[in-house]
């Protein structure tokens, strides 16, 4: 399902107020979403199990030449972590932040073992509160941003449940979803 420009205003209003910080008025994020609309924002939006989600989380990744950050719930998606051990092998910076509680499940430790054989680096969470993101943040060597956020996992059955993600190409949202990986990085690493 795509949705651009100006048929996606709520769209990119609710990821502003879902991660637009502290202290940022309801106000200045509506403008910030109409800025992001009127600067030609890509947004496209899909709901698993009608759309495949695991294509563009794929086809995101595998556009980036500078960097891929991952804060995730758990990884044990088999083809997503393929596509992030190839870009990890061609020398591009890959960082996987995620849950303790399901690191050391079977396929999560084999997922893991597969990013860091390919270079990735796997940052598993220290802290008690749970990490239950679901957020992907890609650089390509164009200086495009791509993020992706919603409530589908990384896992091998996520498509047959009722989640959703949004793959988001605007630099004022995607520099915030690269921030609060980045966070999450510094914390737990």
């Amino acid at each position: 399902m795509r949705n651009k420009s100006g048929g996606c205003l709520w769209v990119v209003l609710a990821l502003l107020v879902f991660i637009g910080g502290q202290g940022v008025s309801a106000e200045n994020r509506l403008q910030q979403a109409w800025d992001a609309l009127k600067n030609g924002s890509q947004v496209d939006v899909y709901f698993s199990p009608y759309d495949d989600c695991e294509k563009p989380y794929i086809d995101t990744i595998i556009k980036a030449s500078s960097y891929v950050y991952v804060s995730c719930f758990g990884l044990t998606n088999p083809n997503i972590t393929k596509a992030l051990c190839d870009v990890s092998k061609k020398g591009i910076k890959v960082i996987v932040c995620t849950d303790r509680m399901m690191a050391g499940g079977k396929m999560a430790l084999v997922r893991e073992q597969e990013l860091r054989s390919a270079g990735a680096e796997y940052i598993v969470k220290k802290k008690q509160v749970l990490e239950h993101n679901k957020m992907l943040f890609v650089m390509t060597k164009e200086g495009d941003q791509y993020a992706i956020i919603g409530s589908w996992n990384l896992s091998g059955n996520s498509q047959s449940q009722d989640n959703s993600m949004v793959v988001i190409k605007d630099k004022n949202i995607t520099n915030k979803v690269r921030d609060a990986i980045l966070r999450i990085y510094h914390r737990d690493k």
